[in-house]
């Protein structure tokens, strides 16, 4: 089964590279300009400042 699994994602792998490169490169630009934004946005931030400091306190709980 876990052979299975590890075909088919690096078979969808593939095929996402094969139809990426037919596209072009300014799909791909203009997607990872919006992940830039995306990413560098300030209520992303506080959420991954947040996240970040829930995971220290599971954290310490766990080691207590």
């Amino acid at each position: 089964m876990k052979l299975k699994t590890i075909l088919i994602i690096g078979l969808a792998g593939v095929a996402g590279y094969v139809l990426g490169s037919r596209a072009g490169r300014a799909p791909y630009e203009e997607l990872a300009e919006g992940a830039k934004k995306a990413w560098n946005s300030p209520e992303v931030k506080k959420a991954v400042r947040e996240a970040k400091r829930d995971l220290k306190r599971a954290g310490r709980k766990i080691t207590r």
